[in-house]
């Protein structure tokens, strides 16, 4: 028999067959890296950035969303803003919001407060900076979460209202248990959405998203550079 037999369905390797050597392999390698050395830092900037986008217009959507409640049912609709310090960064801004129906019974000299959301909190690496240059929107008022329902400890928040009118309000005070509102011009109705890292934003960074609200006729549209 001849030493190179083969079984049934096989075919014996022919001798100076094409096969990869380590120099090759070695090279294939090194051109692999070198493509992901340049295209990582624009595949890691599309994914800040889609993720900014994201998160930008799901909230754009709620705000808007509550407007139409507010105007479509006739009552205020109070959406709050959680502020608190995220554990792994140490920065401080607001990472969360819920939304709330707001009535004042006959009689009463105090507004009921009913959750008609639960709380939604902003993804990872994302927040609403609480700057006043660029988020002064949320700096008139802040309140603290008494009944926990950021469900962080030590939380408060900042309010704006949707009226039934129309118009948006930010909520300046709660003295008495009656809120006292107040119109903010246009240019300073806003809130913006920055990346987060160790260090809190000072001045508006290359990734961002800005909602502005219009006080007077209370719709929201937003603001999202090339990115």
């Amino acid at each position: 028999m001849s030493p190179f037999f083969s079984l049934p369905g096989r075919h014996p390797r022919k001798a100076g067959s094409p096969a990869f050597t380590l120099i090759e392999m070695l090279l294939v390698v090194t051109i692999i890296a070198i493509l992901l050395a340049f295209a990582g830092p624009s595949i890691f900037g599309a994914l800040r950035g889609n993720r900014m986008t994201g998160a930008g217009e799901s909230l754009l959507g709620a705000m808007s969303e509550a407007q139409q409640t507010a105007f479509s049912q006739g009552y205020p609709v109070e959406v709050r803003f959680y502020q608190y310090t995220d554990p792994s960064t140490g920065v401080v801004g607001f990472r969360g919001y819920q939304f709330f129906k707001v009535s004042s019974p006959d009689g009463a000299n105090t507004e009921q407060i009913t959750k008609i959301s639960e709380t939604v909190k902003l993804p990872d690496g994302v927040y609403i900076s609480a700057a006043p240059s660029m988020s002064p929107t949320l700096v008139g008022g802040t309140f603290a979460d008494s009944d926990a329902n950021s469900g962080v400890t030590g939380a408060s928040y900042s309010a704006m209202r949707f009226l039934p009118d129309g118009t948006c309000k930010a909520v300046a005070s709660a003295a008495g248990g009656i809120a006292a509102l107040q119109y903010q011009t246009l240019p300073n109705s806003f809130f913006t959405l920055v990346e987060d890292t160790n260090t809190a934003a000072a001045a508006l960074p290359d990734n961002f998203y800005i909602i502005q609200t219009d006080p007077f006729t209370g719709k929201s549209r937003s603001y999202r550079p090339g990115f």
